[in-house]
């Protein structure tokens, strides 16, 4: 139970650390899209 909350943990690190990065990559790549 414990190494699945470790597990749960991360993942929900490396979401978060997604976020901060990919969002802002496709919203700039989508935004390229409308303007051109």
């Amino acid at each position: 139970m414990r190494a699945t909350a470790v597990r749960f943990e991360r993942l929900l690190q490396w979401f978060v650390g997604a976020h901060t990065w990919f969002f802002p990559l496709v919203h700039r790549g989508l935004s390229e899209v409308a303007l051109s």
